[in-house]
């Protein structure tokens, strides 16, 4: 037996003289697990040999968080869209060309807009039928080409072939679409499929959710839909009762200050208050689904309170569908129906989500669940302990990284379950044997000695998640724990127990930084700087010096990768690793990070997860968000499939990330800690605020798609987080080039600001 260094992080353990497998120390469990395998040494891996990455945080929260983190519902991630998708794909006619028709509803008299979206686009010829009768060809359209740069990709600049119309004073009613193209010469082919979309200058709105958090096969997806009316439901039989009102009492919104324990108090705002109804008729509801692979199927959407969709006749849809298939599946679901003031309506909302195979990943799921203390080096706190999860996966394989949570519980002195408090974070599974994992989860006592929690304890809701989709990839609604003393009563009889940040994060393995009180503002600057980050599929969008002082080039870190098809995690990986690799050349304290669009999801993500250092005891103290869709987009839920579908010259090899959908975002923000929002400010921009219908007044085409007032691409409800300092909003600016106004990002001000706030000590 040899003794271990302080400085180790992995044990090596071997089998037959072969390296099997690097164990974290946090993750080392008795030796009785590691029976079958010959321990060749027992001396760590000095820390100069291990891989030079960044530790995961240790994350943790109160009992009150975890009301928070509930699974979200309709009210949380719906989307909401007024624009109605129409497929086009032609057929032959007579006279030999391809054509097109169908008819379609306005219920907007006053102003409506049509997109043509098709990488064959220009050379369609359109006709069509108002409800008037008069008869409008293309070459009378009003066209917004000129106007808001449809030939621009809104998110990075990218040209693609769109058609922008703009229809003024034409009358609501029934319309008529006839699409014609030429055959070509060469090999007779039809014309590639495309989408006409109809965005309508109208107050209704379609809103749509998928309200399973379990996207695997097996599990079925509740799929909801309704039409609102300024916060009013649309429907056809009122019989809602003031009683019914009168029985849901809202909850208190929590303001949040900066101090620790009230920065973790989350809104537990009532989502199951009715909306207010309207009178209207929904005719028909359903959903298209496209599949993997290639088919595609359909299903009704009911009122009728048997599909998880309310009370019957609320105005709530709802329907079923069984996951049968692992991969991209997207959607279409359709209303038709009637507004009180007796106008046809319809509305189709299209997204996407991957949805993954777990069968014959894991067998008898969290198998154990023990815990040891893990006071074993100098950075070690007694009151931390290990809850080692034990996992059985029958193909023997798990990612590299998982995103842990679990809630700890215990009991109150009356014997009734109480919670203590949740723990989590980015974990790094320790393979024991071949078909065996742990997941080495810790905890700080401290929540149970505030709760005054009593044993017997249990983890409930264990959620294990691929970083990529977070997707739950294995959960357990319950695990025995025996968590022992490590000194909770007495610390609970002694008083209040205040939180600290190691509790909320754990205590970071880097050596102690030096104090910088002494420092002057220039070398504060160069210990401290500032990281300017790029959103999706772009590069840096602010010229490099921009948040520079004193002209001293270490006074700025500028990331200028290309963030293709990243998800928030990936995205904060390669933040963490780039702050990393700086550190390894200077001295540096703190890195405070303004990032535009994703850059700015990312940021959150690599703040809340992760240590940017093993050598140096490195904070991300602030993170300033610019246009950031933490709310997704409803370009993404189109871009990610249909947009894709259709503008091959759109994507250009950029694939849109799940988390920049309103589903995927939603789920983002639920791995995301309350206390850590704290640390965002964001800012928001848009189009001028009078006459947003306007083709005139709108940032680019995709304003159309995205309601309300938005900067081109993301809506200034979308840009704003719960729980971060939200500014107010920006007029007369766009989110990117190519767009009607200034980007924000050129906002010489709004830059000088950013700088001067990053800049404090």
């Amino acid at each position: 037996q040899e003794e271990i260094p302080l400085s180790a992080t992995h044990l090596a353990v071997f089998n037959r003289d072969e390296l099997y497998r690097k164990i974290p120390l946090d993750a080392f469990l008795p030796n009785e697990l590691y029976e079958q395998w010959i321990l060749a040494t027992a001396a760590a891996i000095p820390e100069d040999q291990t891989p030079r990455e960044s530790a995961a945080k240790q994350l943790g929260g109160s009992a009150q968080e975890i009301a928070y983190r509930t699974k979200h519902n309709a009210d949380t991630i719906s989307s909401q869209t007024s624009t109605q998708a129409l497929e086009v794909s032609f057929t032959r006619s007579k006279r030999g060309d391809w054509v097109w028709e169908k008819d379609f509803s306005v219920d907007s008299p006053k102003l409506f807009n049509m997109m043509f979206l098709a990488s064959s686009g220009n050379s369609w010829d359109a006709e069509l039928t108002s409800p008037l009768g008069a008869k409008l060809r293309a070459r009378d359209f009003q066209d917004n080409e000129d106007d808001t740069g449809s030939n621009s990709n809104p998110l990075n600049g990218m040209p693609f072939v769109a058609k922008s119309f703009t229809f003024t004073n034409q009358g609501s009613g029934k319309w008529q679409a006839r699409l014609t193209a030429k055959s070509d010469k060469d090999n007779d082919l039809p014309p590639e499929d495309g989408l006409l979309l109809l965005e309508h200058s109208s107050p209704y709105q379609l809103s749509t959710t998928i309200t399973n958090d379990e996207l695997i096969v097996g599990n079925e997806i509740q799929m909801t839909a309704w039409i609102v009316k300024n916060d009013e439901i649309l429907f056809g039989d009122d019989t809602e009762t003031e009683e019914e009102n009168d029985s849901n009492d809202e909850l208190e919104f929590f303001e949040k200050d900066n101090s620790p324990e009230d920065s973790l108090k989350p809104d537990l705002s009532d989502f199951d208050t009715p909306l207010p109804t309207v009178n209207g008729v929904i005719e028909t509801a359903k959903a298209s689904i496209s599949l993997p692979n290639g088919t595609s199927v359909e299903i009704l959407l009911h009122d009728d309170g048997r599909h998880q969709d309310g009370l019957a006749g609320d105005g709530m849809f709802g329907g079923n569908y069984l996951l049968a298939q692992a991969g991209e599946h997207a959607y279409n679901i359709k209303i038709t129906g009637t507004t009180p003031e007796n106008e046809s309506i319809n509305r189709s909302d299209l997204s996407a989500f991957p949805v993954l195979d777990t069968r014959g990943l894991v067998d008898d799921q969290v198998v154990s669940a023990t815990t040891t203390s893990t006071a074993r080096s100098n950075h070690a706190d007694p009151r931390r302990v290990s809850i080692p999860v034990t996992v059985t996966v029958q193909n023997g394989a798990l990612p590299e990284e998982v995103i842990g949570y679990a809630e700890v519980w215990g009991h109150d002195e009356q014997g009734a379950e109480i919670a203590a408090g949740w723990t989590g974070g980015a974990i790094t599974p320790a393979k024991v044997q071949e078909t065996e994992f742990v997941i080495p989860f810790t905890f700080h006592t401290d929540w149970i000695a505030i709760e005054n929690v009593r044993e017997p304890f249990f983890l409930k809701n264990v959620e294990i998640a691929g970083p990529d989709t977070l997707i739950t990839m294995i959960r357990k609604d319950r695990v025995d724990l025996d968590l022992g003393n490590h000194g909770i009563r007495a610390r609970a009889r002694h008083g209040k127990v205040e939180i600290t940040e190691e509790m909320l994060e754990g205590r970071n393995p880097a050596p102690k930084k030096a104090s910088t009180k002494a420092l002057s503002d220039h070398d504060f600057a160069a210990r401290n700087p500032v990281m300017s980050v790029p959103g999706w599929c772009s590069t840096n969008p602010w010229n490099e010096g921009t948040f520079r002082r004193f002209g001293d080039a270490n006074s700025e870190i500028y990331f200028n990768k290309r963030p293709n098809n990243w998800s928030n995690f990936k995205f904060a990986r390669e933040l963490r690793d780039a702050i990393q690799e700086e550190s390894l050349k200077r001295p540096i304290d703190t890195v405070r990070i303004i990032a535009h669009s994703q850059g700015g999801l990312g940021a959150l993500t690599a703040s809340a997860y992760y240590w940017p250092s093993r050598h140096r005891l490195i904070q991300i103290p602030s993170v300033q968000t610019l246009g950031s869709p933490f709310g997704g987009t409803e370009v993404a839920n189109k871009g990610r499939h249909y947009l894709a579908k259709y503008l091959v010259k759109w994507v250009a090899g950029c694939y849109v990330p799940y988390d920049l959908t309103t589903g995927g975002a939603a789920r983002w923000q639920r791995w995301i800690p309350y206390y850590h929002r704290g640390k965002v400010t964001t800012y928001r921009t848009s189009h001028k605020k009078r006459k947003w219908n306007h083709p005139n007044r709108r940032c680019h085409y995709s304003s159309y798609i995205v309601r309300g007032n938005d900067d081109g691409i993301v809506s200034t409800s979308s840009s704003a987080l719960h729980g971060a300092h939200n500014t107010g909003v920006a007029r007369k600016q766009c989110h990117s080039e190519k767009m009607r106004r200034i980007p924000h990002y050129k906002d010489q001000n709004k830059n000088r600001h950013m700088r001067d706030q990053a800049r404090r000590r």
